[in-house]
């Protein structure tokens, strides 16, 4: 009797085969030469010299070949001459023998007017492809093939055949089975041989199309700052590293491990498929170096463009100091001409001190700019000649002809000061209008930070001090309306700002009490749901970052130590759980990925023989739903499409019993 069913072994019979072979070289690799470009060499210890590019594009091709074959096929048949594979598979021969052996790996072959078949199962609901391996260099293969005994029915699609040609003398064929064949479940398979040469099948496989998604599952480099974190959606990136860096490993992980990466080689001037399971090593030169990199879907055509621009930040120190004694200038104390000059290049300075991809070149460029201009101002002339006298009630300055300034400022020595109606400086604070100054006990107005009380304070370049929010030296700072600069947790407005112990707004991530808060460019602090960086976050009314499980608006979430909210597949503890898109756990029947799964109340992924609804249904390890025939602890059993086990009942010439298991 015929029994029906799927095969049990993968093509890591023939991936193990080819390696024992010397068809996949495992001590290759691709890295970096000197400039920036790729060649290919051995593993450190591997051996001497250099591997051509092409060689070690084809052994990486090879493998991903073998491994896409693997992962698209239903059916693997490779051990010809085992009773237990080729009987699953229903072999019928004539004049056909599985002895021939090549390179360890069996074939089954037939002799002139023989023949041999085997009875395969098929997707109905997917393209199907065959794949046939064989040995030699035969531009032609050496067998006709007969599907339901048609042997016109692999022709229309033979134009569009995929052909590959291995290393170790292997070729495989691929060809869809028309649409009209695929009515049944199973088709039949006839291998009738076109001459007498007595050549052999070594790989009988069966499988559904090539995934066509070429993104990159992840893209990530060892050495400094990825700008922004890595997205799916995103193909532009920029990497900060620190300047004196030469080398840097980058990891690109393709969608599917059968998929490709490709990095542009400027010495070939074409791109370079490289080993995606090992760091690629990229020599960087000069202070920005441009890297160009391919995603390749599992179809091995569709492909994604990457834009990654390594720069070497500067060292901004040098630069800061030059802003700061630009800063502590008074206008007034300049003439127009070079103050303008000071002011322009001053505002190219702060400029270049918020770009964080600036180049030490550009920023070496910008202070020697500033510096020259700083040096270049010309102080305005003294106006006024005199001298100063004191009594009893202050100090007081007497001009040659005996008049004195009054209710007026008067700059002397390239300070101000600020003489009252009766001609005395003024000294401590004292207000003009409705602006606030404070003068030395010399009477000299003060500018920049001043602490005063126990207090600090800020003045202008006009001597004024300043209230509310306040941009100093590229930083934000808040004084309240008497003039003090604000620390610690400040509501302002109807929103919560935090600002460190040197009065600097906070922005972004910030720990404070042990508990992480975000907050935004303007100095919010965020609550409820945020997205930050490509990850969602949530955060509590008084703006802490939740983690773990959390049950929000009736519906659990489940956020990570850095506080992410998990989507996907979900290993937590020893349990896996699945979070839709929005991050919502699911429970109960779910279709994932094409494959159906059953999530406890508890979301809990379920694995093993499951009743549910008084009905037994089968999860492999991965969770999938089951279906059709399983061979399981030594007994077949058959699952309809809906998953549940066929109990008491035929299914077309076979019968289970009450348990479920095939009995004949």
């Amino acid at each position: 009797m015929r029994r029906k069913g799927f095969g049990k072994k993968g093509l890591a019979v023939i991936l193990a085969a080819a390696v024992c072979a010397g068809s996949l070289w495992p001590g290759v690799s691709v890295y970096a030469k000197e400039g920036g470009s790729l060649s290919q060499g051995p593993e450190e210890g591997g051996g001497e010299g250099d591997f051509e590019p092409a060689v070690g594009e084809k052994q990486i091709l090879e493998m991903k070949q073998v491994l896409r074959m693997n992962e698209v096929s239903h059916v693997r048949l490779t051990e010809f001459g085992s009773t237990e594979q080729e009987t699953f598979y229903n072999l019928q021969s004539e004049r056909s023998e599985a002895e021939q052996v090549i390179e360890g790996r069996p074939g089954r072959k037939a002799w002139e007017d023989g023949w041999f078949s085997y009875t395969l199962p098929v997707k109905a609901e997917e393209k199907n492809y065959l794949t046939t391996v064989y040995y030699g260099t035969e531009s032609q293969e050496p067998y006709d093939i007969l599907v339901n005994g048609d042997l016109e029915a692999l022709e229309e699609t033979a134009s569009d055949s995929e052909r590959t040609v291995y290393s170790d003398g292997f070729y495989s064929v691929r060809r869809e089975i028309p649409q009209k064949y695929l009515s049944d479940p199973f088709i039949t398979v006839k291998f009738v041989p076109k001459d007498n040469s007595g050549s052999a099948l070594y790989g009988l496989y069966l499988g559904s199309g090539y995934d066509k998604y070429p993104e990159l599952q992840d893209l990530s480099f060892d050495i400094g700052e990825m700008d922004p974190a890595f997205q799916v959606e995103n193909s532009v990136y920029t990497v900060r590293v620190p300047r004196n860096t030469d080398k840097i490993n980058m990891t690109a992980v393709p969608h599917k491990q059968d998929g490709l990466v490709k990095l542009y080689d400027t010495d070939l001037e074409r791109y370079v498929l490289v080993d995606d399971e090992k760091a690629v090593p990229l020599s960087l030169s000069g202070e920005k170096t441009e890297v160009l990199l391919k995603g390749t879907a599992e179809d091995h055509s569709t492909e994604r463009l990457y834009t990654v621009s390594v720069v070497k930040t500067g060292d901004k120190s040098q630069l800061k100091g030059q802003v700061q004694t630009a800063e502590g200038k008074v206008e007034k104390e300049y003439t127009k001409e070079t103050w303008s000059a000071m002011a322009e290049e001053l505002k190219a300075a702060k400029a270049l001190l918020s770009n964080k991809n600036a180049t030490q070149t550009e920023i070496n460029s910008q202070v020697e700019k500033l510096r020259r201009t700083i040096e270049n101002l010309k102080k305005v002339p003294a106006a006024d000649t005199g001298r100063w006298i004191t009594d009893s009630k202050g100090s007081w300055f007497r001009y040659p002809d005996g008049t004195y300034p009054k209710k007026a400022w008067k700059l002397m020595d390239g300070k101000w000061y600020y003489f009252d109606e009766t001609g005395y400086v003024k000294t401590g604070w004292f207000q003009q209008g409705k602006t606030w100054y404070y003068s030395d006990t010399k009477g000299v107005m003060q500018i920049n930070w001043k602490k005063i009380g126990g207090v600090w304070y800020y003045f202008n370049g006009s001597g004024a001090m300043v209230t509310g929010w306040q941009k100093i030296g590229g930083t934000w700072y808040y004084f309240n309306g008497s003039g003090a600069m604000l620390t610690n947790w400040q509501k302002i407005g109807g929103i919560w700002y935090y600002m460190n112990g040197s009065g600097a707004m906070a922005t972004g991530w910030q720990k404070i009490g042990g508990i992480w808060y975000y907050f935004n460019e303007s100095g919010a602090m965020k609550t409820g749901w945020q997205w930050i960086s490509g990850r969602w976050y949530y955060m509590n009314g008084s703006g802490a970052m939740l983690t773990g499980w959390q049950k929000l608006g009736g519906i659990w979430y489940y956020f990570s130590g850095s506080g992410s909210m998990a989507t996907g597949w979900q290993k937590i503890g020893t349990v896996w759980y699945y979070f839709n898109g929005s991050g919502a756990m699911l429970t109960g029947w779910q279709k994932i990925g094409g494959s159906w799964y059953y999530l406890s109340g508890s979301g809990a992924m379920l694995i093993g023989w499951q009743k549910l609804g008084g009905k037994w249904y089968y999860f492999n390890h991965s969770g999938a739903m089951q279906t059709g025939w399983l061979h399981l602890g030594g007994a077949w059993y058959y699952l309809y499409e809906s998953g549940q086990m066929a109990v008491s009942t035929w299914i077309g010439t076979s019968y289970v019993n009450a348990s479920g298991v095939w009995i004949k």
